[in-house]
This record gives structure tokens, sequence and C-alpha cells, in this order.
């Protein structure tokens, strides 16, 4: 028997605190398997297609776990030229070329006891990705021009839009560190498959950008709304932001019209409803969700020899919770 939507809602329908706002069920589940996962203080690779919150979902883990307290540091790999990723990564040696007049540390060094968010992980050159899989494997680092390993204590979260298994056949990723990566997975899913999501997030976004430029909007005209509701977002979350950001700063009533819309938005809203809409983007394909948390309680189990407290405790459930998903899961229990 698996959770009810009213169960996991309580927790996870509108969590200000950390700006994620959500309550269909196929995002409700990426958020409750992202709460167990962040104390389990393994890699975690999210997936998902452009502007669906992955950078969200990564703080959202950080801010779960046994490392809070310390920092989250971002890297976006797409930014780097390929020439500065192993010097932005892994900081370098006074003199170790021209211009290196000082050591310097990395990334992984300056996240010391923290979290590394690796966004558009699928960017990494080849030619570096070995030296990243020893540093997740050996938890050491080795500066530019250094000869002494330096020892580092990190949790890395690394996201893309790319599908990564494809990249590994088509020989443009390495399979050793795209395993280490995924320890745990998560799919982020696209907004038009949580529809139930696009309303709050438009009230939420009309809120913050009213205030932001001191402006007493309270929503959208009728018609301009059935636009909104029926329009695919290809570009997901952030198109959302975007657009009503943009909006509301040309808008001079409490209710906005489509005066403003981008001239075809209403046009492709209305053949998306009529079935004939033609947004296709590719899938990226993940595990259920029930399947890492029957691993991660199954983890924990053998890590404390079958207690179902000290079990209960790491994955921060209650014992009742974790005895009862146990029946449900069929787990057997080796002591």
């Amino acid at each position: 028997m698996k959770k009810t939507r009213d169960e996991i809602e309580k927790n996870f329908l509108v969590d200000e605190c950390d700006s994620i706002i959500g309550k269909s069920e196929s995002f409700l589940k990426v958020l409750e398997l992202a709460r167990l996962s962040a104390n389990a203080d393994v890699p975690i690779f999210i997936g998902g297609e452009s502007g669906t919150g992955k950078e969200v979902v990564a703080d959202y883990i950080h801010k779960h776990s046994a490392r809070a307290g310390r920092r989250i540091l971002k890297i976006n790999c797409v930014a780097l030229p390929e020439n500065l990723f192993e010097s932005e990564l892994f900081g370098y040696e006074a003199h170790a070329f021209t211009g290196a007049v000082k050591d310097k540390k990395g990334l992984f060094e300056l996240a010391d006891k923290g979290t590394i968010f690796l966004d558009e992980i699928a960017e990494i050159p080849l030619s570096l990705q070995p030296k990243l899989l020893r540093a997740l494997q050996e938890k050491e680092i080795l500066r530019i021009g250094g000869n002494m390993p330096v020892k580092v204590d990190f949790r890395v979260i690394a996201a893309s839009n790319k599908d990564l298994k494809k990249m590994v056949a088509d020989g443009r990723f390495r399979e050793d560190l795209y395993y280490r990566l995924n320890v745990v997975e998560l799919k982020i899913p696209p907004l038009r498959e949580r529809r139930d999501d696009l309303s709050l997030l438009i009230d939420y976004f009309v809120k913050i950008f009213s205030k932001k430029y001191n402006k007493s909007i309270l929503g959208f005209e009728k018609n301009a709304l059935e636009c909104l509701e029926n329009y695919p977002w290809p570009g997901n979350i952030r198109e959302v932001k975007n657009l009503v950001e943009r909006l509301i700063i040309f808008e001079k009533t409490k209710y906005i019209s489509n005066k403003h819309f981008p001239a075809d938005l209403c046009s492709r809203a209305m053949a998306c409803q009529s079935g004939s809409c033609s947004d296709k983007t590719e899938e990226l394909h993940l595990k259920p969700v029930d399947d890492y948390e029957k691993r991660l309680i199954e983890n924990a189990l053998i890590e404390f020899g079958g207690n179902r407290t000290r079990a209960a405790e790491k994955l921060k459930m209650h014992r009742n919770t974790i005895s009862r998903k146990i029946r449900e899961y069929g787990i057997e229990i080796k002591n």
C-alpha cells in the first residue's frame, strides 16, 4: 500500500522555505525521494528538461542533509571553457603555469564538508572525466602542478538535461563515471506532465513580481488564464517565471490580459487543446521512485544489522513508517 496523496501533500504541497511549489503526484514523489536521499550522503543525479527546477531540487536536498550547515557550491559546466575546467574544479599550485602566481583552491576544496552541484555534467570534457572519477572514488584531489593529494570531504549532486545513458553508449561519457554519479537518480517531470502545478506556479510568480515592481496585480483575466493553462510550456518553469515577470512589468490594471502575450502563445495553446500540439521533447527514462526507496531502506538495514530504529533515524522516518514499508516491499531483514 502506497502513501495516499493527502499524506504526501501534507509535507510537500508548498514548501515555501525551499521555494518549492507543487502538488502534482509525479512531482511529490520526486520530492519524497529527494528527502529520503538527502541524508544518505551518496552522489545524486538529477535529470530533466531545461527549466524544470533541477537546481532548486539540489538546494532542497542540501538543506535537508547533514551538510546543511555548510556551503553548497555550484558550477555550470556549460559556461566553462574547456581549458578552465581542471583549474576551476581542482585548483592549482603556484607556478604550475604562466600566470599562476599563488596557490588556488578549486571547487572541491572550497566545498569541504559541504555539497558540490555540477550542473550540466554532460559537458565535462572526456579528458577530465578520469580525474573527476578518481576524486569521487578516493575523496581526494590533486591540484594542477601538485604532487601531494589533498583529502576532501564533499557530497556531489549532478544534473543534466541530456540522456547520459545514451551518451555512454555513444562513447561521449565514461560508463564508470556515469554509475558513480547516479547512485540515486531523480527525474524532474516536465511541466506538461504536472499540469496541477501550473496554477500554483502562476499565482506564486504573480505575487513575487507584483511585490518586486510595486504593483497590485491580483492575477489573470479568464481568457488569458485559459491560454496559459492549455499552452505546452516547452521552457517549463523557467518559461512561466520569465513570462509572468514580463507581463507584470507592462500591466497597468489589477488583472493581466492577453494583449502583451507572445504572438503565437494562444494559437499554440488552442492547437494543444484540440489534440494537435506538435511540441515533442526527448524523454529521459529513470527507474520508478519505489525502487529507489526500497534500495535505500535495504542499505540502511544492512548498515545497522537489521535495527529498524537506527535505520529509520538515518532515513528521517518514523519507526512505524519503515516497518510498514518493509512489509510493503517484502524486504527480508538479515541479522
